[in-house]
């Protein structure tokens, strides 16, 4: 793994505070969206192979009649690792400290059926994919795309889902996706 204060002689617009930033304001959202119910608002910021992960254990739990809740849920600090490159993508590597309450509980009645009531502290590695050659978006304000599938223009920074077909828009397009979570 190289650093990723190499990553810059890649993409010279890459700015490692702001994307530190937006993979702690995503991740902090994956994880609430999740407990509410609402994965899918987060399928344009993850893989489809990491989405369906998730859906599928999501839908397991359900199928038990059990969710998985995450309260009170703080990002403390991202670092990133490092970066690497295969099969025709750059792949960024980071650790994101959290502070978080999560258990499993009942799906009716949200009582609690296992896990602690206390913040607990932990570090998950998150792995980021982006195909090889893109370079950073140096946005100021609002980025404007088309949608792929019925050509609408898109506000990517407004919405990822297009506002004419109602089609959820992947941001491989545009920006990294998430492509695995792991606790340490």
């Amino acid at each position: 793994m190289k650093p990723v204060s190499e990553f810059s002689k890649l993409d010279k617009a890459f700015d490692s505070a702001k994307f530190s930033s937006k993979l702690s304001n995503i991740y902090r959202r994956l994880k609430t969206t999740s407990s509410d119910g609402k994965l899918e608002e987060m399928e344009p910021y993850l893989t489809q192979a990491f989405y369906n992960s998730l859906s599928e254990e999501s839908a397991a739990l359900a199928k038990k009649g059990r969710v998985l809740y995450t309260e009170r849920i703080t990002v403390l600090g991202v670092d990133l690792k490092g970066f690497e490159q295969a099969d025709g993508f750059d792949y960024i590597f980071a650790d994101v400290r959290v502070r978080a309450v999560e258990y499993i509980a009942d799906i009716k009645t949200h009582q609690r059926i296992k896990g602690d009531a206390d913040e607990q502290f932990s570090t998950v590695l998150v792995k980021l994919k982006r195909e090889s050659g893109r370079v950073s978006p140096q946005l100021s304000g609002i980025s404007a795309q088309n949608c792929p599938y019925c050509g609408a223009p898109v506000n990517i920074n407004k919405t990822t889902k297009c506002d004419y077909c109602g089609r959820i828009l992947n941001t491989d397009s545009f920006d990294w996706m998430i492509d695995s979570a792991q606790v340490q």
